[in-house]
């Protein structure tokens, strides 16, 4: 799953920026917008957009891959009982949040390639 995530969205950035000569650094987007999955079906999509969403993404996955890591460490130091239980249910509900959103940054990428070949179709 990470080496399909990983080429997917490297094929998408060295794509974009092959196509529109823009760079990542120029990208930032605020947080309400990344949580949105792009749904323009008819419409282009821009690289710059998709760019900007997932990276955003990726800012909130690595954060929270930092509170995962911290809890691991509490639940090393937790004894057994209902605390070590609530620290560990924190952290599976942390692991699907990453998972939910490295789905979205792979539904953007999707969205985009559909969104290139309409456009490469209709030229």
């Amino acid at each position: 799953m990470k080496t399909r995530y990983k080429l997917i969205t490297t094929t998408l950035v060295v794509g974009t920026l092959l196509n529109t000569g823009c760079s990542i650094k120029d990208t930032k987007s605020t947080d309400k917008k990344a949580q949105e999955v792009i749904k323009k079906k008819d419409s282009d999509i821009s690289a710059k957009e998709v760019i900007k969403r997932n990276t955003s993404l990726e800012k909130e996955i690595s954060s929270t891959k930092t509170e995962i890591t911290s809890l691991e460490k509490k639940i090393k130091e937790t004894n057994p009982g209902k605390k070590r239980v609530k620290i560990v249910k924190k952290k599976a509900e942390l692991e699907k949040r990453i998972e939910n959103l490295q789905n979205k940054q792979v539904d953007n990428a999707k969205a985009f390639q559909l969104s290139q070949q309409k456009k490469n179709i209709s030229i």
